[in-house]
């Protein structure tokens, strides 16, 4: 079966009014089968705004992704 990890980070842990901060998400498939019809759910901590959200897909040893 599929075995989804995923990972959060942060690049800074306090952020003045203004100033911009940076979330990754990374999602690996670390089972022996497929994952699909994956949806993948995430909320801004209280008080951020999401003015640009970039999501990029890495698709590597014959496996896929798609937004």
């Amino acid at each position: 079966p599929a075995k989804l990890m995923l990972e959060k980070t942060v690049d800074q842990s306090e952020v003045n009014a203004g100033e911009t901060v940076n979330f990754t998400i990374m999602a690996r498939n670390v089972g022996g089968s497929s994952a699909t019809n994956i949806k993948l759910v995430d909320v801004l901590p209280k008080g951020l705004i999401g003015l640009l959200i970039a999501i990029i897909f890495l698709a590597s040893m014959g496996s896929t992704a798609s937004g």
